[in-house]
């Protein structure tokens, strides 16, 4: 992992130093920052039309859809974040993380009428396509860290290998 400093790794940030320089790492934080605009321009909207009488279906869903992403990036970092107290396995990670924003999931859709809730066969296709692209985001991450790792080991092997000669 990259170098480790008081706050976070330097490999995983878009504002640090380092990631200041390219197009892409322009792009990616105007992206980030346009969101967060994004989020609370709709969140002042959702608090304008409930205190005025307003609420609706629309800005029902809106508002869950905003709270499902909001705990989907506290949950991320609860249970992948560098600083945990403990650090279970990957397995337990991802089982947990997926547990718990599966039950977020399922409280926004039900308060934000994501779809019939008392259709049994929408519940079923809610939880299958969760599974699906939990499962599928999963096993990208796992491939892309052991290529990752795979990488590094071959460059370290090549260090060693040099400075054995020397």
């Amino acid at each position: 992992m990259g170098e480790k400093t008081r706050h976070h790794h330097k490999d995983v940030g878009i504002y640090d130093e380092e990631s200041r320089r390219g197009i892409w790492h322009m792009a990616l934080r105007g992206l980030a920052t346009g969101s967060m605009v994004s989020v609370l321009m709709l969140l002042a909207a959702c608090g304008t039309e409930a205190i005025a009488g307003r609420w609706n279906q629309g800005l029902s869903w809106c508002a869950s859809a905003i709270a499902a992403g909001l705990a989907g990036g506290i949950l991320q970092q609860l249970w992948f974040g560098y600083s945990m107290l403990t650090k279970p396995s990957y397995p337990v990670r991802v089982a947990g993380f997926g547990l718990s924003y599966y039950l977020v999931l399922a409280a926004c859709s039900f308060l934000g009428g994501w779809f019939p809730t008392e259709n049994a066969g929408a519940w079923a296709s809610f939880t299958f396509l969760y599974l699906v692209l939990l499962t599928a985001i999963t096993a990208g991450f796992t491939i892309a860290f052991r290529v990752q790792g795979a990488s590094y080991t071959q460059r370290l092997e090549a260090y060693r290998k040099r400075n054995s000669r020397e």
